[in-house]
């Protein structure tokens, strides 16, 4: 339909069903103790990889390409760290250390989007995934149980606004090298 937004664009880190449910359980002691805010919706926990935002269809079949091309190792993310971002004002969960392979990943799919004609990413990476939005700084929280998230993909995800908010849906599933299960996947 003519004037609909554009999907809005991202690679991520997609939790299984296993992580998802141990981020949930990491977190639900602490809720209160973040004042407030809007949680995320369960099924929308991902850790970011590179926000791409709206494009056109030639530039995401590009980032499509490139990213079938990545060879990263799987790698195993311990979440062990609580953060909060104050510009931002969302409340997450992250790691402590970067594994060496996430690193990879994230840079290699960063030096992709000049290839597809997207300006270079200069933020720093910090890998974590978002729980709570427009939360105001919050109270000391301890150290969450780890949990250890075994990654043997990564998504092309879009964000897709509806009457209800924002959807979250997976478009394409690109397998680690340990992994032979990639391709075309849908949420």
């Amino acid at each position: 339909m003519a004037g609909d937004p554009q999907p809005r664009l991202f690679f991520a880190l997609w939790p299984s069903t296993e992580v998802r449910a141990g981020i949930l359980r990491a977190f639900r002691p602490i809720r209160a103790s973040t004042f407030g805010g809007r949680p995320v919706h369960p099924q929308h926990l991902h850790l970011t990889l590179s926000f791409l935002g709206e494009l056109p269809q030639e530039q995401r079949a590009c980032l499509q390409r490139q990213a079938r091309k990545l060879r990263v190792a799987a790698f195993t993310l311990c979440l062990d760290r609580w953060g909060h971002f104050d510009r931002a004002r969302v409340f997450w969960l992250g790691c402590k250390e970067c594994p060496d392979a996430l690193g990879e990943l994230q840079n290699g799919l960063r030096q992709a989007l000049p290839r597809c004609g997207l300006p270079a990413e200069e933020r720093p990476f910090t890998p974590h995934v978002t729980l709570v939005r427009k939360v105001p700084r919050p109270r000391g929280n301890g150290e969450p149980i780890p949990i250890e998230w075994p990654v043997r993909s990564f998504v092309l995800a879009e964000s897709v606004a509806t009457p209800m908010g924002r959807v979250y849906q997976v478009v394409e599933r690109y397998g680690l090298a340990d992994d032979s299960r990639s391709g075309p996947e849908s949420a």
